[in-house]
């Protein structure tokens, strides 16, 4: 929506981007950020990067939308964002939700895309040992 603001962010305070000179934003952004439309940009472009490591590494396939067995990167992305919905928490935190996508990576995929999956969280703050809004940029060992 660039247009709403005659800016590449559109609404947002940064477009979405996997170059954090783009965008920033990052868990530990939470400290700052109140508003719940700005909480969900933090997620919404931590998700744009799994989407991008997983096309990048998967590929993309056109018709993602009419047959959800290809198994380019925007379908499994496609399959990972349900299936993650389904087994987090009701009000989750940003750990509740990064550990549902990598459970449901588990569950679907048998963990195929869990070092793709921590790599892309971890690069945005979302590591292994993030908490309280605290950056953590580690991954597990092997990853």
């Amino acid at each position: 929506m660039p247009y709403v603001w005659n800016s590449a962010a559109g609404a947002r305070n940064y477009p979405y981007s996997t170059n954090t000179t783009t965008n920033p934003l990052r868990y530990s952004s939470l400290l700052l950020l109140n508003e719940a439309h700005d909480i969900g940009e933090v997620w919404a472009n931590m998700l744009h990067n799994v989407y991008a490591q997983l096309v990048a590494a998967r590929g993309f396939s056109a018709t993602a939308m009419t047959d959800p067995t290809t198994t380019g990167g925007n379908t499994v992305f496609l399959h990972l964002f349900i299936d993650a919905l389904a087994i987090q928490p009701c009000n989750p935190t940003f750990v509740d939700a990064r550990n549902a996508w990598i459970q449901a990576d588990a569950n679907r995929y048998n963990g195929a895309n869990y070092c793709l999956l921590w790599r892309t969280f971890a690069s945005r703050g979302l590591g292994v040992n993030a908490a309280l809004h605290i950056d953590d940029f580690s991954v597990p060992l092997g990853c």
